[in-house]
């Protein structure tokens, strides 16, 4: 077994943005800048490759992820 990351297929990404105050949705795939964590008020997070955009992207809890 190796350590090589796999990468997703591209998904579709759902959640609330709280500086638009609306749902989005989104193309995205992982990628080696691709992170989940906690952030300092303590929620998770998700940086993800927006697909449609061509930049990076940060979505707060909760997010729900499908497949394309």
């Amino acid at each position: 077994m190796t350590n090589e990351i796999i990468y997703s297929k591209p998904f579709y990404i759902s959640y609330y943005s709280n500086r638009d105050s609306k749902h989005i949705v989104r193309r995205g795939k992982e990628d080696e800048k691709t992170r989940r964590g906690i952030n300092k008020q303590g929620q998770l997070f998700f940086v993800y490759f927006d697909l449609d955009k061509n930049n990076y992207r940060c979505a707060n809890y909760p997010w729900k992820v499908r497949s394309m």
